[in-house]
């Protein structure tokens, strides 16, 4: 197993050859791919991270990647300074294009398109929301409180959304993401009124529900009632397949038990189903265990790992801190396998590089945001 030997702003040998020596076991991935997962797996030095995290745009033939990273690490081999981002020293083998610092506020909702620079899939417009953010998190969790932030009702929620001059109207889909709440109850009425809420203001999109708290069938049977003809998609949160519960204390429910649900929730009339899972966090072994049998029931929605603190860097499984290359493409072929190809999604953290013939082309020009 190729061992990784790093000190402070200074990288070993083997570091030096990790491109060349992963790409004669994976000769069919693209180089931009392997130093995307790179990035992941090392992170990226940026001295000047305080002034707001730097958000990137890799740009191959065919594809284009998102990279924010999330702390500065001292001892990637990619460093980005006077607005270059090098690897060993060295420009990288693509486009890189710099977007710029992310320096919002955590708020309670945030668009995903163009208008946010952010590219999406056919080039939808997303509203992503979470009125109940105060939440203990779990441990991979960026947990980034805004000054004054506290769990909002829907009609508050809605409220500021409109105050910002969001038309819900040219809305494509809203993603609802949230906290834990105190039970499932609530989470439907509040989902229930947030969907009522945008419908009366012109939303005519797709519903997407990330989370893990509605699981019975009376309540799915009232929240699909309710929705009517509005596609609704449920991304259950599953995270990890071993040692559940050190990412959170609630998150001990056994995995026989998960996949049934699962079932359950799809017999109920949840045809699009989906569930989390973030590549760094299990073995080898488990994943090749578990992933299949997950796979048979629902869609993998993935986010590559990566620590919103430097703590976090605990969480990470020892085959990926050793391997990291090897790993994620060991992941990567299996899903293939399992899935019959790529899957792409609305996910800047996944395995897969976004197809440029399905974002909007503005993204490939030199332009960093609308004018």
């Amino acid at each position: 197993m190729m061992q990784i030997k790093l000190w402070h702003y200074g990288i070993s040998d083997d570091m030096d050859n990790i491109i060349s020596n992963i790409s004669k076991e994976f000769p069919l991935l693209p180089t931009i791919d392997l130093h995307y997962y790179a990035m992941k797996a090392y992170g990226i030095y940026d001295e000047a991270i305080v002034f707001g995290r730097p958000k990137f745009h890799l740009i191959g033939s065919d594809k284009l990647f998102s990279v924010v990273p999330l702390i500065s690490s001292p001892y990637s081999p990619y460093v980005f300074k006077n607005g270059i981002l090098t690897y060993m020293g060295v420009e990288l083998p693509f486009r890189v294009k710099f977007i710029g610092r992310i320096t919002r506020s955590p708020a309670y909702f945030y668009i995903r398109g163009i208008k946010e620079w952010m590219p999406t899939l056919e080039s939808e417009t997303i509203l992503s929301i979470n009125f109940h953010p105060i939440c203990k998190g779990c441990e991979w969790c960026c947990r980034e409180i805004g000054k004054g932030m506290r769990n909002i009702s829907p009609e508050e929620g809605m409220e500021i959304i409109q105050s910002k001059g969001i038309g819900l109207h040219n809305i494509d889909k809203i993603t609802f993401v949230t906290g834990m709440y105190r039970n499932e109850d609530e989470v439907i009425s509040s989902l229930i009124k947030v969907i009522e809420l945008a419908k009366d203001k012109g939303f005519n999109g797709r519903l997407l529900y990330i989370g893990s708290q509605i699981k019975t069938a009376h309540q799915i049977n009232k929240l699909l009632g309710v929705l009517g003809n509005t596609p609704f998609k449920y991304a259950y949160t599953l995270e990890t397949f071993t040692s559940r519960e050190r990412m959170h204390n609630k998150k001990n429910t056994p995995l026989e038990y998960i996949l049934s649900t699962l079932d359950s929730i799809k017999r109920m009339g949840v045809m699009e189903l989906e569930y989390s899972y973030m590549p760094g966090l299990d073995s080898l072994a488990h994943f090749k265990t578990w992933m299949p049998r997950f796979s048979r029931l629902a869609i993998p929605h993935i986010s590559i790992f990566r620590p919103a603190e430097p703590i976090q860097e605990n969480l990470k499984n020892h085959e990926f801190v050793n391997n990291p290359l090897g790993y994620l493409c060991s992941m990567r072929f299996a899903f293939e396998k399992e899935h019959g190809g790529p899957i792409f999604q609305n996910n800047l953290a996944s395995l897969w590089g976004m197809p440029i013939k399905r974002i909007n082309p503005l993204f490939l020009t030199d332009a960093v945001a609308l004018r």
